[in-house]
């Protein structure tokens, strides 16, 4: 059964410059007791408020607030939002997460080559995908369009991160074709390749180094 979500159920309070932090209903009235504004951090926004004790300046985060006031232990972590919209706040899209996992949940940074996550072209090979785990690179193979791809970024994002993969966002359509490999070894090969034949087996190609050319 679908839940549809009227305007009643969540507010929004003010930061100034025309900016509005989301936040449920139930919690509008104990954070609309402060004055909030906004903090920047690595291109994202964050609702913030700041206050004194013993003269010097404090700030604390609105999400950071909110999971403590419901009595959630955030000790030592930092808090995820689920959607990415750094300034909707409220709970169900808020959960708390260590540095790695919160940086799992991130879009990334579109390139030239391409609009998706982890996804660079590879000359005329195709488009490479590729995915972060620990800190160390994992080929995923090169595809023939960028939205393959990124199909394949997808599928190991949910393998290695589950809840915390942060996925491309693509038409349903797309679907992850066979792979072009060597007739003798099933390496996988280029796409474009003239003759299906690795490096390795490339002397078995007509032509290689005057094979079966006419004399």
């Amino acid at each position: 059964m679908e839940i549809l979500i009227t305007y009643a159920e969540f507010r929004e309070i003010p930061l100034g410059n025309g900016l509005f932090a989301i936040v449920d209903a139930v919690d509008f009235d104990f954070l609309n007791q402060w004055k909030w504004g906004v903090s920047q951090s690595q291109h994202r926004l964050y609702a913030r408020r700041s206050y004194m004790v013993n003269r010097v300046s404090k700030k604390i985060f609105m999400h950071r607030l909110i999971l403590e006031h419901h009595g959630i232990n955030i000790a030592g972590l930092v808090v995820d939002h689920i959607d990415g919209n750094t300034l909707n706040n409220r709970l169900s899209n808020l959960r708390p997460a260590t540095n790695t996992e919160n940086c799992r949940n991130s879009k990334g940074h579109q390139n030239r080559n391409s609009k998706y996550k982890c996804v660079v072209a590879n000359g005329k090979d195709g488009w490479m995908a590729y995915i972060m785990v620990n800190r160390k690179h994992i080929y995923l193979g090169t595809y023939g369009t960028p939205e393959e791809a990124a199909l394949a970024y997808n599928k190991a994002a949910i393998n290695y991160f589950g809840e915390f993969a942060c996925l491309n966002e693509l038409p349903n359509s797309v679907e992850i074709s066979s792979p072009v490999t060597c007739l003798i070894c099933n390496k996988e090969i280029r796409r474009d390749a003239k003759y299906p034949y690795c490096v390795t087996h490339r002397h078995l190609r007509p032509g290689y180094r005057g094979r079966n050319l006419p004399k």
